[in-house]
């Protein structure tokens, strides 16, 4: 995918993402540079690059491992990148049989710029997966190597139907916990709900997205805490007017009343099952009532 984004009124980014598969092994490749309108990066070091690999050994054994390098130049809304950081992470998954699945990993994340004086985060994990009611164990540790802090995570999760599932994440550090439910009941949208008690959110419900009739595809979620009297909801929709054109919106309230909102329309045309075009034209309203026009275009190949 090659991308061209203008994602407010001085600031554009351009880069690619890609996957190569070789047989079994995986590599996905992406690239991001942060510019003004003269198409002039922003520093010396504005660019975002991540790389992964799968490595499949035998029939039992996946290795996974990944590294990125956000610079400190680096400034964009689009693409999930956080500026000024450098990491890695490694991972093993061990598939004994059908019914049982072992999980390790590790990570690490630094500041770039000052080589992680500021930011230097070390987390692992290990995780165990049956077929006895989907049941799924998992544990992870984050250690902030500059505060000197720990953060310990528990989290168990059961489908004992083939539409429901269950969880619960217990925070050892904090002894706080939450609880969630997922209905995936067939023809129906998905829905979640959880309860945290110790949360910013004590309840909240969300409805995945979900297409109505082949042409109206929405989601929401709503989530709120009686005790602190905060609320919070947004609401995502798209109106399929042809094959290639569409509508689009969202709308979102905040804890504190303010609102944002974006609406647009999306041309999308293929010139082929490999190759295809997609224009984003659309007007955006920040939580600070800031306004501005964004045009962002893609073209997607497959090789």
């Amino acid at each position: 995918n090659l991308n061209l984004v203008k994602h407010n009124t001085d600031r554009l980014v351009g880069g690619f993402d890609t996957t190569l598969k070789l047989g079994g092994l995986t590599v996905g490749a992406e690239y991001a540079l942060a510019m003004d309108r003269t198409f002039t990066p922003l520093g010396a070091d504005a660019s975002a690059m991540k790389l992964t690999v799968s490595i499949p050994v035998g029939t039992t054994l996946t290795l996974n491992a990944g590294y990125k390098d956000i610079g400190k130049d680096y400034e964009a809304t689009w693409a999930s990148y956080t500026a000024d950081r450098v990491g890695y992470n490694a991972g093993l998954t061990v598939n004994l049989g059908t019914a049982f699945t072992i999980q390790l990993g590790y990570a690490n994340e630094k500041s770039k710029s000052d080589s992680g004086a500021s930011v230097n985060t070390t987390g692992y994990g290990v995780g165990v997966k049956t077929n006895f009611l989907g049941t799924a164990i998992q544990y992870t540790s984050t250690v902030d190597n500059v505060a000197g802090t720990t953060d310990n995570l528990v989290e168990v999760s059961l489908a004992p139907l083939s539409w429901l599932k269950l969880a619960a994440k217990y925070d050892v550090d904090a002894n706080t916990y939450g609880i969630s439910s997922e209905m995936a009941v067939p023809n129906l949208p998905k829905v979640t709900a959880y309860y945290t008690p110790n949360g910013t959110f004590k309840y909240g419900l969300a409805i995945s997205e979900y297409t109505f009739a082949n042409f109206l595809t929405l989601k929401a979620q709503y989530d709120t805490n009686p005790d602190t009297n905060k609320t919070q909801y947004y609401i995502d929709g798209k109106i399929k007017l042809t094959d290639t054109v569409s509508l689009f919106g969202t709308y979102a309230t905040y804890t504190n009343t303010q609102t944002s909102y974006t609406a647009g329309v999306n041309y999308t045309y293929k010139w082929s099952d490999n190759i295809s075009l997609s224009i984003d034209l659309k007007h955006v309203v920040d939580p600070f009532g800031t306004e501005a026009n964004a045009f962002i275009t893609t073209v997607s190949a497959k090789f």
